[in-house]
């Protein structure tokens, strides 16, 4: 691990108020052509091997708040898994929902994940990214359009995307001082029942203390929205 990303863990650690955070390994690659912001970082967990580690790509200066979305699905896994396959697979919601929340919480320049903090939907991810407002609906707009999709993999993007776009929209709700909430969510809600659309909604709003209700949640779209 570089020096870089070791300091990288150690203000993690203090922003989220912990005193341990797992083994990884880091592993380096070149950024394909067109390549976005989430695919500059990525951490993968293997299940066999019990092993965490942290995939960034060496030709592209990663914002510090995507680092903190990737090292938190480490950090989730880590303290929800149980070695259940299906368990440890549906995960992947809260996971989700989680790690945009503290992506934004880093973004908005939050001193910890706890700090308030105030921000305008107006102010920008980073140097070199778009508007708050732009970045959350964008987040919806990907989440809808891959889950009308017939491609299985990319259904499955979507779900995990949607998941992504309530954790940066409960942040917002929060603490964004010109936060409206305009959202329509026809294209969403068609994939699956209006009642689990429904549980979703009302379920994905703020911190979460329940995760095995994240999980059954994330399992019941999983069984709705794949064919």
């Amino acid at each position: 691990m570089s020096d870089y990303i070791s300091q990288v863990v150690e203000q993690y650690k203090s922003f989220m108020k912990i005193d341990f955070f797992p083994t990884f390994t880091t592993e380096y690659y070149e950024l394909e052509e067109g390549g976005t912001y989430s695919h500059i970082a990525k951490a993968e967990y293997s299940i066999p091997d019990n092993k965490h580690k942290l995939l960034l790509t060496r030709n592209i200066c990663i914002p510090k708040w995507v680092l903190f979305h990737e090292l938190t699905h480490m950090l989730d896994m880590e303290r929800y898994r149980n070695g259940d396959y299906n368990h440890d697979f549906c995960l992947s919601g809260y996971m989700e929902y989680h790690a945009a929340q503290v992506e934004l919480m880093k973004s908005v320049g939050a001193e910890t994940v706890e700090t308030p903090v105030s921000f305008s939907m107006k102010d920008k991810m980073d140097e070199m990214h778009e508007v708050i407002q732009q970045y959350v609906d964008n987040k919806l707009e990907m989440a809808q359009s891959l889950m009308e999709s017939h491609d299985q993999k990319e259904k499955l993007d979507g779900i995990r995307a949607l998941f992504n776009f309530f954790g940066l929209k409960s942040i917002c709700s929060m603490h964004a001082t010109d936060y409206v909430d305009n959202y329509t969510y026809q294209r969403a809600s068609m994939c699956m029942s209006s009642f689990l659309f429904f549980n979703i909604r009302t379920f994905l709003t703020g911190w979460i203390e329940n995760v095995d209700k994240a999980i059954s949640l994330y399992s019941s779209v999983l069984e709705e929205v794949l064919d």
